[in-house]
């Protein structure tokens, strides 16, 4: 019997840039039904708690995803069917396609193999897709639907079970010459019947995210970035890599990691004070702006940095609107001296070398006036603190918490490899709590140490975790809004604890502050 091979590709992260379950069904309730779309949003507020692993081991990992499908009781047929084409149409027209996949597919039907979809997501968008793809056949989770309507239910289900589609395959399949595309790690035991294995790296931390399945079959990974090297079974293969018996044994077992992002961009920090720039960085604060804050950070900075200790300023003390200007300022002095110890790890950054010991972010070409960097500053903060020091604020002991801040920074700069994460926690609590010690003269020590205690443990946790995923030393895959939210909810907790014991709602209103910006970030990037 001739055989032939065929080319599956999973959906969800690997040809879309979107989850194409929430995303569709986001996409349908705003349209349809506000109040199912609120409830929609707090499920997906919800979801980090039930990715903790005492909570996962008692509810199903499911859960949350049919509560969302849930949503969907009721629909006719064919308006499920006219949204889906909506969406599908507003997935290509926004830029949500991965081009490098698009090129795969098209690479793929040129070597004459069959391409189908294989995806756990609902069926309206994935059958939308593949005909807009030109694809003729598609797996997926179906929803049920009894007299045209859907029920809110799923007929079948793929998550966890894509194994099962291989069943449903023809008898003539060549899975020696058929290939496999997906960036979901739980798509790994479905991805082995396959002779050719892509796995779509969407961020570069996705590497170490499947390192350990890769390193499963002993492959040694290539000085090509994009592959890596076959590899041997332990059985079915002799020593000259043919496949010496059994039907399922490979020739070869192919694994191939497929960049799908922009290496040149992939690190926006690198190389980013250069001729273009160099000229901005003497000003005080912006040498961080543009060397690590970018258009994203300086949104994370204002909003979940100095607005809320500014908030918290206006509730525990009583300068009213002069929070306003005094807390400002006070981030303007911690980061102009926080920006020195910045300059100094930067210049210290091998470039032959700089994953050891951080981010090439100055290139070779730029020569920086180190003395006039760091006189402007000092003269800035000089100024503001002779100023301040008028008014009764405890200067002397804002400036020893910087000066220490300072020299935690020049000990993260001598400091190699993962030993760093430590004085990395430690600045993030620096940077945390310094500007709040302005208010060390205007509300009683242990007010001061328990608002420092909060905004630290809102923010570093987070920090921690994407600066140790993003070198490798933990291999979690939760995005760092999940772990936010985590943290927004136990403050939360905490405030209305405060709130019934001793009456006091502020630490609540700071806990709905945060709980406003998740929100509104949810809402933003649907």
């Amino acid at each position: 019997m001739e055989t032939h091979g065929i080319a599956v590709f999973d959906v969800c992260g690997t040809i879309t840039k979107t989850n194409n379950t929430f995303h569709f069904i986001s996409f349908v309730l705003r349209r349809d039904r506000p109040f199912q779309y609120g409830l929609l949003v707090l499920l997906r507020i919800l979801r980090p708690f039930f990715r903790l692993p005492g909570i996962r081991s008692i509810f199903r990992r499911d859960l949350l995803r049919d509560g969302q499908i849930t949503l969907l009781r009721g629909y006719p047929g064919a308006r499920i069917r006219e949204m889906a084409e909506l969406y599908v149409n507003d997935v290509f027209t926004k830029g949500l396609l991965n081009d490098r996949i698009l090129d795969a597919i098209q690479q793929e039907k040129n070597q004459g193999k069959t391409v189908l979809l294989v995806s756990s997501a609902i069926d309206p968008p994935i059958a939308e897709i593949a005909r807009r793809l030109n694809i003729e056949d598609y797996f997926s989770s179906e929803l049920e639907m009894q007299d045209g309507h859907y029920t809110g239910r799923l007929k079948t289900d793929l998550l966890g079970h894509k194994q099962s589609i291989l069943k449903r395959m023809p008898a003539n399949v060549d899975w020696q010459g058929s290939s496999v595309y997906s960036d979901n790690l739980e798509d790994s035991d479905f991805m082995e019947r396959f002779g050719q294995r892509n796995v779509v790296l969407n961020a570069r931390t996705d590497r170490q995210t499947w390192g350990g399945w890769v390193a499963r079959y002993g492959c040694r990974q290539t000085s090509d970035v994009t592959s890596i090297a076959t590899a041997e079974r332990s059985t079915g293969h002799g020593q000259d890599g043919r496949a010496t018996q059994g039907r399922d044994a490979l020739a070869t077992e192919e694994f191939r990691f497929l960049v799908n992002y922009d290496e040149g961009k992939a690190d926006k920090d690198v190389d980013s004070v250069n001729e273009r720039t160099v000229k901005w960085v003497y000003v005080p604060l912006l040498y961080y702006l543009i060397s690590r804050f970018h258009r994203e950070g300086v949104f994370t900075l204002l909003l979940r940095e100095i607005v809320p200790v500014t908030l918290t300023s206006c509730l525990f003390t009583s300068l009213g609107a002069f929070s306003f200007l005094l807390l400002p300022l006070s981030f303007l002095m911690f980061y102009s001296i926080y920006e020195i110890g910045g300059l100094v790890n930067d210049l210290a950054v091998p470039r032959e070398a700089p994953g050891q010991g951080g981010t090439s972010r100055i290139t070779p070409e730029v020569h920086l006036n180190v003395g006039l960097f760091i006189a402007l500053r000092l003269a800035l903060v000089g100024l503001l603190l002779a100023w301040l020091s008028a008014g009764g604020y405890p200067v002397l002991f804002y400036l020893g918490a910087i000066s220490c801040c300072l020299g935690i920074f020049f000990l993260h700069t001598l400091i190699l490899s993962h030993r760093r994460v430590l004085t990395f926690l430690l600045l993030k609590i620096c940077r945390n709590s310094i500007p709040l010690s302005i208010l060390a003269s205007r509300v009683p020590p242990a007010t001061l140490v328990s608002l420092c205690a909060i905004f630290s443990a809102l923010d570093a946790p987070w920090r921690v975790y994407m600066y140790c995923r993003s070198r490798g030393l933990v291999r979690g895959t939760m995005p760092v809004g999940h772990v936010r939210r985590v943290n927004t909810a136990i403050l939360w907790g905490l405030g209305a604890v405060l709130y019934l014991v001793y009456g006091s709602p502020y630490l609540l209103v700071i806990a709905s502050y945060y709980a406003v910006l998740d929100c509104l970030a949810i809402v933003c990037r649907k």
